[in-house]
């Protein structure tokens, strides 16, 4: 088990859209700074469409928080904000999946699976977080 997991990490996680017919997925880059099993994940500027923070306690092999978003003002979306909770749990190949919850626009509580893979230390250069985009 990854003992300290700061560094750079990809976030991916699906939605059901009330404004907008299916599901849909998202992707940012995090810079993630872990000290003492507090961590703060936060979106890196200028590679992303939308602002995201997650703020997680790690357990083991558990991270247990919550998020924030501020979606693309440019974006369907608008520059929106929304937030709930989020639970990983390690996966074997070091990455982390489970689930995120929060309040959709009608005030509607939604959940969908969540991702996170290590990047690395550094994210090489020219990489952009594709945009939201529809699951097929």
């Amino acid at each position: 088990m990854k003992k300290d997991l700061s560094g750079i990490w990809q976030s991916h996680y699906r939605f059901t859209s009330s404004s907008r017919a299916g599901e849909y997925e998202a992707w940012h880059y995090l810079k993630v700074h872990q000290k003492g099993n507090q961590l703060v994940a936060e979106s890196l500027p200028d590679v992303n469409h939308s602002y995201l923070i997650l703020r997680l306690s790690r357990d083991g092999d558990v991270l247990t928080g919550s998020w924030q978003e501020t979606t693309d003002p440019e974006g369907y979306y608008k520059g929106s904000t929304y937030h709930g909770a989020i639970q990983l749990v390690m996966n074997d190949d070091g990455g982390f999946s489970g689930k995120w919850v929060g309040v959709g626009k009608e005030r509607v509580i939604k959940t969908g699976p969540w991702k996170l893979t290590y990047i690395g230390e550094e994210l090489p250069a020219g990489t952009k977080a594709p945009e939201v985009a529809a699951v097929p």
